[in-house]
């Protein structure tokens, strides 16, 4: 960092600064201790033991493109290719003692591993001219050959319970001391510094999302999958495929996003003065943990509830004020034949995105305009005829929505998904959240 002139006031840390005291504090990742690490206040990573952060379907099409074919039961991306190499794992793993060395399964799970990643797979010291290395890694490097960009990182313990350090945290701290070496770099400043991490615990394998907001959050995209040789048990094999099928992919496809997609991200992230930041800053939609397709297109995103994927938002350039919401499963049909018979708000949008969630877009119902919960509305309201005539008019709009063709019902009919407002003497209500 900048050295403050003589006399000038220290500028405060950066949270990317203050995270990094705290991820060096935590010494070498070989030796983390997960209870000291974890079980407090502030965790140094968060890890969804407890749910925690966003899913990696939020944070990065890339994860949920490798969700989506992880669960393609079709099997689509299992090539012979990729059938020789699980085949080659499987058998390599019915040999292994139970004492290998892990420096001679390193090299092992490289070299069985190679033919379907992009980049060459090799140890890697996270922070420059350190002793602290990875089991093995690949990076993107830039034109002076200095790694830029972190995309995989690969751990190799001797079994389960025989490391000295969880290997998936062991992973995530490798990520983190990457980055925090770099807090000048356009792709930590705009990006969420995504990578994927690959674990070979004894005969077993596990894949895992690494990914970089306020801290790194890890979040295992797979179960832990044994390599023993079931040639019996089809399934499984195919499961182990549908794994390494979905990571030749997703990672092929990451290596390209950090190498062409990126710099045009900075370039028109650059050409916005609201996103211009100090060295060592990091941009808000970055630090807030918002989800990637908020992270163009709109300004002034405000999370609408604790712990639920519902924004408000202002379009750009149109300057639209918008509901955005993140979910699942949603009644999007429903919505609409409600919002035509004026018992919901207009559905703007409905976008399917990878890994299986829908982005919604609805027009917004403000409080300057009389708008509130029920739940709200009723804890305000003292005069029983009041409450009593509010409840009544709910049910009325609820009996006309039970009406209309189709029959369709609202999903989750809770006082805090129904919008009122007093109109001419009588309510009014509206239903969301569907």
């Amino acid at each position: 960092a900048a050295q403050p002139q003589p006399g000038a006031l220290p500028r405060p840390e950066t949270q990317a600064e203050q995270y990094a005291r705290a991820v060096e504090a935590a010494g070498p990742p070989s030796q983390y201790n997960a209870d000291v690490l974890q079980n407090n206040p502030t965790p140094l990573f968060k890890t969804w033991r407890p749910a925690a952060g966003l899913c990696p379907q939020l944070a990065h099409p890339g994860f949920g493109r490798f969700v989506e074919i992880f669960h393609d039961m079709g099997n689509t991306c299992v090539t012979p290719e990729v059938e020789r190499v699980v085949v080659k794992l499987c058998t390599a793993a019915q040999a292994l003692a139970y004492n290998t060395p892990e420096s001679q399964l390193e090299p092992l799970f490289v070299e069985l591993l190679s033919p379907l990643l992009t980049g060459i797979v090799t140890k890697l010291a996270p922070v420059p001219g350190s002793n602290i290395q990875t089991d093995g890694a690949i990076v993107l490097r830039g034109p002076s050959g200095l790694a830029v960009a972190l995309v995989l990182v690969q751990e190799v313990k001797r079994d389960i319970g025989k490391a000295s350090s969880e290997p998936s945290l062991q992973g995530a701290g490798y990520q983190a001391r990457f980055w925090l070496c770099r807090l000048d770099s356009a792709v930590m400043q705009f990006t969420c510094c995504p990578a994927f991490l690959v674990e070979f615990v004894g005969p077993h394998m596990r894949i895992s999302a690494l990914f970089f907001h306020d801290v790194v959050t890890m979040v295992h995209l797979t179960p832990l999958l044994h390599l023993l040789p079931v040639f019996h048990d089809p399934a499984h094999l195919l499961t182990l495929g549908r794994a390494l099928g979905a990571l030749q992919q997703c990672q092929r496809e990451l290596c390209g996003w950090y190498s062409t997609e990126v710099p045009a991200l900075v370039a028109r992230q650059n050409g916005m003065p609201q996103a211009r930041m100090q060295l060592g800053g990091r941009a808000p939609y970055v630090l807030d943990s918002l989800p990637y397709p908020l992270h163009e297109g709109y300004t002034a995103v405000q999370r609408m509830a604790a712990g639920r994927l519902i924004y408000s938002a202002t379009r750009v350039p149109s300057g639209q004020e918008v509901v955005v919401k993140f979910c699942l499963q949603y009644g999007a049909a429903v919505h609409e034949q409600w919002a035509a018979a004026g018992l919901a708000p207009r559905l703007i949008s409905s976008t399917h995105l990878p890994g299986g969630y829908t982005m919604l877009e609805m027009d917004v119902l403000r409080s300057a305009d009389g708008w509130g919960t029920l739940q709200a509305v009723l804890s305000t309201a003292a005069d029983p005829g009041a409450r009593s005539a509010l409840c009544t008019a709910v049910e009325q709009a609820l009996g006309v929505a039970h009406a209309l063709p189709g029959q369709g019902v609202h999903g989750d009919m809770r006082p805090p998904n129904i919008l009122v407002r007093s109109a001419g003497g009588s309510w009014q209500g509206m239903f969301f959240d569907f």
